[in-house]
């Protein structure tokens, strides 16, 4: 006969050692959620921001996690009587946990339960970028600042070379016995002359780029909320369904119904998703502008150097974990989420995924298409060594004219 009791001691202590597995719903959104791109290839491997959110929850709770990809964050069916999307899959128990870029709001809470938040925002206004230069000293723009400073030395050395050469030669034209032509003189002066050709060439070329390249003052309509929801020839929209757009909808200002008023009834100018509404902006070069969150704009502009937000934030939300009603973890999370902060977990994680990784930092050192670059020494260069072959030469013609001078005393 088997021994029962030490075979079901056995399975309770197995069970109660396992590791719980908890499912965790998502939505593809950079940078939370993406697909892993080796060499351009995109694999089903996810990485992002959420994911590594997920992977500290894992090892701070002791608990395993499974990812599952939803289309949408959620919506309320009224219909149906129920939720789509994230928040339908939490609210009805088939998901543990949701971690996104998640927003609180008054109606999702009283479905689910939310974290304490992990990460705040707001509503910004995406447009094109547009470059601005002073026009005080603008003639100036052509060079850098360190060339002007070349330039000034050089033609400070050209003047004192002049004069102490004059000064000779005036010597020699008292002197009867000495007949001796000064040949440096016209060498200075024909090197002078070319020189000051050449620059005049460079500064009135990079002049007319300097021009060319400034926008007038009104090309550019809008700089706030007010200006878009008060000129007529830039289109804006939002995410179709999205709680930017319910943002509009449900508020009593205004300056918002009016936005709300043009979303809702050109229907064109709202797109599908974050990415449509960039590209659009991107590609309608100054004509449309693109209502969407703060935190996903940092990103989009921290690579796409062409765009830029205008207005600041039109609102506050905040972006936090949601979770089934009266979970068992969400204690746990808020604690988990508390240490995050505090010790620099988060602030680490936003680092990555904002500005370093799939090509943060492309555009500290950006020069708009179209625009103008100074001109540098190293793109005269030219100009300089030619002055220096001319100084060469003035200094091999005085040695000349000294040894005729003495050959003829």
């Amino acid at each position: 006969m088997l021994p029962i009791f030490p075979i079901i001691l056995a399975v309770l202590i197995t069970t109660s050692n396992a590791t719980e597995n908890l499912t965790v719903v998502m939505a593809l959104s950079e940078p939370y959620l993406m697909l892993k791109d080796y060499d351009g290839q995109l694999s089903s491997e996810y990485e992002g921001f959420s994911v590594d959110l997920l992977k500290e929850l894992e090892q701070e709770l002791g608990v395993s996690m499974t990812i599952k990809v939803v289309d949408i964050y959620g919506v309320y069916q009224e219909s149906l009587q129920k939720w789509t999307g994230m928040v339908g899959e939490v609210a009805d128990g088939s998901a543990d946990m949701a971690i996104a870029d998640l927003t609180v709001t008054e109606v999702r809470d009283k479905a689910i339960d939310f974290s304490i938040p992990f990460m705040t925002g707001g509503i910004t206004i995406l447009s094109k970028k547009r470059i601005y230069y002073g026009m005080n000293i603008s003639f100036l723009d052509p060079f850098l600042t360190e060339v002007w400073l070349i330039i000034a030395v050089s033609y400070l050395i050209l003047g004192i070379v002049y004069i102490v050469l004059k000064i000779i030669k005036k010597k020699k034209e008292k002197s009867e016995e000495n007949k001796i032509s000064v040949i440096s003189l016209p060498i200075l002066k024909i090197t002078t002359i070319i020189f000051t050709i050449f620059l005049a060439c460079f500064y009135s070329a990079n002049l007319s780029n300097v021009l060319a390249s400034r926008p007038v003052a009104d090309e550019r309509p809008i700089w706030s909320v007010d200006d878009l929801a008060t000129q007529n020839t830039i289109k804006y929209g939002a995410v179709k369904g999205g709680s930017t757009m319910a943002f509009f909808k449900e508020s009593d200002m205004d300056v918002y119904q009016r936005l709300w008023s043009f979303m809702d009834t050109n229907s064109d100018s709202n797109m599908n998703s974050n990415k449509e509404g960039i590209e659009k902006v991107r590609n309608e070069n100054g004509k449309y502008a693109f209502l969407m969150e703060s935190r996903s704009a940092e990103y989009v502009t921290e690579r796409k150097c062409d765009l830029e937000t205008v207005g600041g934030l039109l609102n506050e939300f905040h972006y936090a974990i949601g979770l089934p009603l009266n979970s068992e973890y969400r204690k746990p999370v808020n604690q988990a989420i508390l240490k995050f902060k505090s010790s620099g977990i988060m602030k680490k994680l936003e680092k990555k995924w904002w500005k370093q990784k799939r090509g943060g930092g492309a555009c500290s050192d950006w020069i708009p298409q179209g625009s103008f670059e100074q001109l540098n020494l190293a793109n005269i260069a030219g100009v300089f060594w030619m002055l220096l072959t001319g100084f060469i030469m003035i200094v091999l013609a005085i040695g000349l004219e000294v040894c005729l001078a003495n050959l003829g005393a």
